[in-house]
This record gives C-alpha cells, structure tokens and sequence, in this order.
C-alpha cells in the first residue's frame, strides 16, 4: 500500500514537472515585449520597393495575441492602407495553438497555421498558405528570457517538389536590444548576408518606437515604426 501510495506521488510529480515546462509562453515575452500591452501597431516599409504595410495586433490581459489587422494597398491609393485580412488564434492546448487568416474581401480563408511548442526553446510552426500554395515549416529557438535566436524556414510549393525554399535568421541581441540578423536565403547554405539593426525611441515600458534595418552595401533597408496601448 505504501510503495502504491509512493509511485502514485513521483507520477504526480512527474506529471507537474511536464506541465510547468511545457506551457506556451505569452506573446508577449516571445517578442520581447514589456508592459501591460492592449494592442500595437506596426508600420513597414521598405526602402527598396518603396512599399509599406501595417499590421495591428491584440492582446488579452494574460499577454496572448487574440487577433491580428493586417492592412495594405489593396483596393486604395497608393499613400494610404486598408483592412485586407484579419489573423484569427485559437489554443488547442498548453502547447499548441491554431490560426487562421481570412480575407475581409471575400471571407476565404487564406492562410492556416499551427503551432506546436516541442520544449521551452523551441517551437515548429507548420503553414499552408491557400493564395501562394506553400507549404512551410518554421523552427523558432529562443533564449532562457524567450528572445528569439533562430528561424529556419523549408517549405514546397504544391504539387512541384522541385520549388523548394530554405531561409534561415540569426538573432545577436545587445543589452537585451536586437542589434543585428544574419539572413540565409539559400538552399545550399551559402553564407550569411548581414543586416545591422538599430532601435530608437522607447516608451515607458521600454518597448522601441522604432527600428531601423542596414545593410552594409546598400545602407538603410527597412524600418518599422510602433505605436502601443495599454491596459
């Protein structure tokens, strides 16, 4: 009775041990982000293209993204952005969760992604894109604070097993800022390209204002800019 009592104790134990490690951190810490945030905005362009897009995202009060507004040029003026699709999440379970992107056009779904946390640094993320025909997976590794260090993506296009992709970013932080990415676009591994990273702006909560990205042969890249709302 007692060596039955005892085993059903280390089960216990072992059971809360797998629980407590194996939980999905919130967006929040995953994106390195402090403060009781509502929602932010981010705007992107690029330099070279000369495009832009923005995307606002929402949180609960636990820290976990509900939503996602992602707004573009389609159907506007070039100087302006509007409502395209809305990313939509859902927890499974403690490790897993599901998302879909749906069209405000036309209600379709065009974009459907699962995440599966393997251990506390390391997450798969598996996407099948409906409008492009991709299929991807995508390994996320992060550090003991959750920035992330690495994303390794492989994908295919449907039916052509010969349209392969590969790209691989390496993250070097600096006094816990985003200071550089090492970028691989290709499917031979060739050598990284840099892109150095410089953040400006911080709010109250330490979260920047804005980021800009360079590369060393053709200078400034790329910049996001942010707004925040708190609870």
């Amino acid at each position: 009775m007692k060596l039955d009592l005892v085993f059903c104790c280390i089960c216990l134990v072992i059971a809360s041990l797998k629980t407590s490690v194996f939980n999905f951190p919130n967006d929040l810490k995953r994106n390195n982000l402090s403060g009781p945030i509502k929602s932010y905005t981010e705007h992107s362009l690029n330099h070279a293209t000369s495009t832009s897009f923005e995307d606002t995202y929402h949180f609960n009060e636990e820290g976990f993204i509900t939503h996602i507004d992602h707004y573009n040029h389609r159907y506007v003026e070039q100087d302006s952005l509007a409502l395209g699709e809305i990313t939509f999440f859902e927890k499974v379970s403690n490790t897993e969760r599901n998302s879909k992107t749906i069209s405000v056009d036309d209600g379709q779904v065009s974009k459907i992604k699962k995440e599966v946390l393997v251990n506390d640094s390391t997450l798969h993320i598996y996407t099948k894109s409906i409008t492009t025909k991709y299929e991807l997976k995508t390994i996320h590794t992060w550090d003991k604070d959750y920035k992330i260090l690495s994303s390794t993506t492989t994908g295919k296009k449907w039916n052509d097993m010969n349209n392969s992709l590969y790209s691989k970013v390496v993250f070097s932080y600096r006094d816990n800022q985003l200071v550089e990415m090492k970028v691989s676009n290709d499917s031979t591994r060739l050598p990284f390209k840099k892109s150095k990273v410089t953040e400006s702006g911080i709010d109250e909560f330490g979260n920047f204002l804005k980021r800009e990205y360079f590369d060393s042969k053709d200078g400034l890249q790329h910049t996001v800019t942010r707004s925040y709302e708190y609870y």
